[in-house]
Parts: structure tokens; C-alpha cells; sequence
């Protein structure tokens, strides 16, 4: 009932939309592995 009534599905979509525009995590873990990834890329260059 609660998840029908607050919609959760949508918040998901809302995070994910963020996450992909900013290009960053709310997540603290996912943000440290995703500037690790963008380093190395960087250092490929």
C-alpha cells in the first residue's frame, strides 16, 4: 500500500535520471569506483 501510495517505482526512475545527467552516484561507493574508472581513462590518454 505504502509503495502504491508514494509511488517508489518513480523515485527509482527520478534517481537514475539524476545519476545519468550529472554523471554522478548518490551511492558513495558507486561514486568512488566510477572516479576510479574515469582516472584510469583518463591516464590511457
Amino acid at each position: 500500500m505504502i509503495c502504491k501510495k508514494f509511488d517508489i517505482g518513480a523515485e527509482d526512475n527520478l534517481v537514475r535520471d539524476f545519476q545519468k545527467e550529472t554523471n554522478t552516484y548518490l551511492d558513495v561507493e558507486k561514486q568512488i569506483k566510477h572516479e576510479g574508472r574515469e582516472n584510469e581513462r583518463d591516464l590511457e590518454r
